[in-house]
């Protein structure tokens, strides 16, 4: 059912100063607003050339309007699309127009609330739309895409109709109490429970690969000083990102540059050499590239012999070892087609730094073993390599996101955590021989928490925080 709005609202929906803008209208009075500025009459569904014309009937400009009629249009309301040329002053000139003819400009996101409110779409669709909008890969516009079209929705509406169905059988004995009548074997809920958990769980879990497709993977470029690791940042991008210097330190602070590679975005940060230094500075460069150094997926450690100290890795990193500068190595066969492979094992702190002393935790590898691949970022020799080598280290190559419900949405990893939690609960009162009531208010619970995800259970407070981060026109 369509709800009431009082208001019109009116927003410029995409960015000006390419050759088309689009200026957005949505509720009861939009067509009779453009109407007092566009001659032509407009048709459910039918775009319409035309002039748009000022508050003094002068031209402003040629435009096509595009009239969808409620029920069938994105806010579920009347709903008008201007196209206008690029020009900032004549898309501006229509809001304003606009808003003198009755309309208000939209606050941030009010376009899809209203689709929301409106029953256009679930509260975790709409989020997708604003993933959509800022995805930057292949990848995560595929993932906001499925999320868009109901694939989550659709997973999260069949584990809510196991919960309610388990409650619904609860309810039923709590009904007939007095007759001492059990609808389903406790068993049986223990097990359905179970099921619920596991695939709660495991949507959970999915959120660490749907955070890296949708923030990019992190990758740390560690090594000491002029080993090359401004060069091969600026290899791996294709510009002349970072500074190259045969000056050792040349690098201060760490550098951040995105690459999309195979659909997968990389966050590739050049970090300061690390090294022992009395240059407060620079060692505040070399504390900042550490700190970058543990929050990283991938540390791709460069070196350009096969004398050096492997650094340490925290439990869930990957390393890769890669010598660079293979067009000075004698043996150049060598260097360029030997990959040898080492097991890398997960340990403790990385580095304690002052402005005095830089001390590394590492473990020696000076027998030229453990180097995974070798380069030449100078002359782009077996990048391509390393590129294959960072897309299988991301995990993510194996990722169908046309098939795979992936949660890449931080507010509902949380809330499946806490239905995880809640199930848990259910199953311990269950198994300890605990009322059906108590049972009942945990799987309750559960219920809420799936609701909030979608939106079958929230508050304006909530709606203001999500839709707060959406763009003006959306």
């Amino acid at each position: 059912m369509i709800n009431s709005f009082d208001s019109t609202i009116v927003a410029l929906s995409t960015a000006t100063g390419g050759a088309l803008c689009v200026v957005r209208l949505s509720g009861s009075h939009a067509l009779e607003i453009v109407n007092k500025h566009f001659g032509n009459s407009l048709e459910d569904r039918l775009a319409s050339f035309g002039i748009f014309r000022n508050e003094q009937g002068e031209p402003l400009d040629e435009v096509v309007c595009t009239f969808f009629k409620a029920p069938r249009s994105f806010t579920g309301e009347d709903l008008v699309e201007i196209s206008c040329h690029g020009s900032a002053f004549i898309a501006s000139e229509i809001v304003r127009l606009c808003v003198l003819s009755g309309a208000r400009v939209a606050t941030a996101g009010e376009f899809s609330k209203r689709a929301f409110l409106n029953g256009k779409m679930d509260l975790s669709q709409t989020e997708a739309v604003a993933d959509m909008i800022a995805s930057s890969s292949l990848e995560s516009a595929r993932m906001a895409l499925n999320q868009m079209r109901g694939g989550y929705s659709a997973e999260l509406s069949g584990l809510r109709g196991k919960l309610l169905n388990i409650k619904s059988l609860l309810e039923l004995e709590l009904d007939f109490g007095d007759e001492d009548v059990e609808f389903a074997s406790r068993e049986d809920l223990v097990r359905l429970l179970g099921e619920l958990r596991d695939r709660c769980s495991s949507l959970a879990e999915s959120f660490s690969v749907g955070n890296a497709i949708k923030s990019g993977v992190a990758v740390a470029i560690v090594g000491r000083p002029n080993v090359g690791k401004s060069t091969l940042l600026n290899a791996l991008v294709g510009e002349q990102r970072a500074i190259v210097s045969s000056v050792a330190g040349t690098t201060r602070d760490y550098i951040e540059e995105r690459v999309v590679i195979n659909g997968i975005e990389f966050r590739f940060v050049d970090t300061a050499g690390i090294r022992a230094t009395e240059d407060e500075i620079e060692a505040i460069g070399v504390e900042r590239s550490l700190e970058r150094m543990r929050r990283s997926k991938i540390v791709l450690q460069l070196v350009d012999s096969d004398d050096y100290d492997r650094v340490e890795i925290t439990e869930g990193q990957e390393l890769l070892v890669v010598m660079n500068k293979s067009d000075l190595v004698d043996n150049k066969e060598l260097a360029l087609n030997s990959v040898r492979t080492t097991s890398v094992t997960s340990t403790f702190s990385l580095v304690s730094v002052s402005s005095t002393l830089a001390t590394t935790s590492v473990s020696s590898a000076k027998d030229g073993n453990g180097i995974d691949i070798c380069i030449s970022a100078k002359y782009g020799i077996c990048i391509d390599e390393l590129r294959e080598r960072l897309v299988d280290l991301s995990g993510l190559g194996f990722i169908s996101l046309t098939q795979d419900v992936v949660v890449s949405n931080e507010r509902h990893w949380e809330l499946l955590s806490k239905v995880v939690d809640s199930a848990e609960s259910a199953i311990e009162s269950i198994e300890l021989g605990e009322s059906g009531d108590l049972v009942s208010f945990r799987i309750s619970s559960a219920l809420e928490y799936l609701g909030e995800i979608t939106g079958e259970f929230t508050t304006d407070e909530i709606l203001g925080t999500i839709f707060s981060t959406f763009c003006i026109g959306k």
